[in-house]
């Protein structure tokens, strides 16, 4: 009997080893999977590198993007202007949402306007926007033409949605006077795509003769322009706390810019005047 009792202990034993194994076998694959993808574990951020587009395969790269842009971006004397915060909102209600950029405007106060809309926000397209927030610089006759999209990546495989754009002041009388680059990450705080929880980033850097010689200036305004992103996020994280969703409407209610409002840079957040 006691032979018997044993052996049916041990079988428990083996059985509950073989499903804590099964499980830590299932959690390692899934986050090596992650991994692969491009996710890691843990704070995320410190696996983002500003200059990916240094480092993808030129049969990988969208044909639009300026790699001499790339270059002079990478040593000019400007700091980026970096931030990523966490929202409790779920990250395929979070990216679902941000992928409509015609609705950027009723939230991120960056934007006035923005005519590209998910169907055709798509790589070495226009990005058709107007900007709330420029440099306080003369660039002389140069104009800012069309943001032209460099990658749009936004995949359950990769459990990532990455949005970039690079832009450029053109003269006539040649040189770079402006040039830059503007990157959003969204990625789930956990391994897959129902985390309830999303981190957001934003990475912009910019350079050129012109925004060499005002670097103090076009480091304050990429920092409003990345504070714009994470305040709006902040209202949005609130609108999905109040109604469960990002229902566009209310968005736009309790997000959204009113006529003559001022943004006033703060450190460590911002306040509408």
């Amino acid at each position: 009997m006691s032979n018997t009792s044993s052996f049916l202990g041990l079988l428990v034993v083996v059985a509950l080893f073989c499903v804590f194994s099964g499980s830590v076998h299932a959690a390692t694959a899934q986050n090596d999977a992650c991994e692969q993808a491009g996710f890691d574990v843990g704070p995320w951020g410190n696996r983002f590198d500003p200059f990916w587009t240094l480092k993808t395969p030129a049969s990988e790269r969208p044909a639009c993007l300026d790699m001499s842009l790339e270059r002079n971006l990478q040593t000019a004397p400007m700091s980026a202007s970096f931030d990523q915060r966490l929202y409790n909102i779920p990250f395929k209600v979070f990216a679902d949402f941000f992928a409509q950029s015609n609705l950027w405007p009723t939230w991120n106060i960056l934007f006035d306007q923005v005519v590209t809309s998910e169907s055709t926000f798509l790589p070495c397209k226009a990005l058709d926007a107007t900007f709330h927030i420029l440099p306080n610089i003369d660039f002389g006759d140069a104009s800012l033409g069309s943001p032209i999209i460099v990658r749009n990546e936004y995949n359950t495989t990769s459990q990532l949605m990455h949005l970039s754009w690079q832009y450029a002041f053109t003269s006539s009388a040649g040189g770079m006077p402006g040039f830059g680059r503007h990157d959003y990450v969204i990625a789930p705080a956990d391994c897959g795509a129902d985390s309830s929880r999303t981190w957001l980033m934003s990475w912009e850097k910019g350079g050129g003769t012109t925004i060499n010689q005002n670097i103090k200036e076009e480091e304050h305004t990429l920092q409003k322009a990345t504070l714009a992103a994470m305040d709006g996020a902040s209202c949005l994280e609130r609108v999905y706390r109040i109604k469960g969703s990002l229902d566009p409407n209310t968005v736009a209610d309790l997000c959204g810019q009113s006529p003559g409002l001022q943004w006033l840079s703060l450190i460590g957040g911002a306040v509408y005047v």
